[in-house]
């Protein structure tokens, strides 16, 4: 007969697919036991017990038990809606697109990280006059995109009433 501290280090030596299995193949014999005792079918509630096991990720659950937090479930976002544009890019930003394959060519050994340090040092280096071309495709960019989000903001405000609108109408007829 085995210990209990075998048991606990033979398990742990199992990879998690293989404990997945041996839990379900416990809780498998378990479900049979329960069904001779209160007289239900047991192969029916093996099926359900797969099915439910089936619908939930076992990666989901070893992750929360490692004690890492849950990531919240994104917005839903009505398909519907106009879309937000996104927002300019900045001077430095244009900057870096610009020099990153040359900075990649002088210096191969840098890892991606090391690259966007000396980016950043090649930017405070620069004079005012080396920057202005960068910072004024910036503000024409930032021009556009207040302008596009003027639009979108006029254009959510009209669809949104139009929403509280077919909302009231369909809500009275339920009265």
């Amino acid at each position: 007969m085995t210990t209990i501290q075998e048991l606990i280090s033979a398990n742990l030596q199992l990879s998690l697919q293989a404990q997945t299995r041996a839990l379900i193949s416990i809780n498998k014999d378990l479900i049979r036991l329960l069904a001779a005792e209160y007289k239900f079918d047991a192969e029916d509630a093996i099926a359900r017990f797969l099915e439910d096991t089936e619908s939930s990720t076992t990666v989901e659950v070893a992750k929360s038990s490692k004690g890492k937090k849950s990531k919240k479930s994104k917005k839903q976002v009505d398909p519907n809606a106009p879309a937000k544009p996104k927002k300019a890019t900045n001077a430095f930003m244009l900057f870096t697109s610009a020099m990153r394959d040359q900075v990649k060519a002088d210096h191969p050994e840098l890892k991606p990280k090391e690259i966007s340090k000396k980016m950043g040092e090649l930017w405070a280096e620069l004079s005012d006059e080396d920057k202005e071309p960068h910072v004024e495709k910036a503000e024409k960019l930032k021009a556009e995109y207040l302008e596009k989000k003027a639009e979108w903001e006029k254009e959510m405000e009209e669809y949104k009433n139009s929403n509280k609108m077919l909302g009231a109408s369909s809500g009275s007829d339920t009265d």
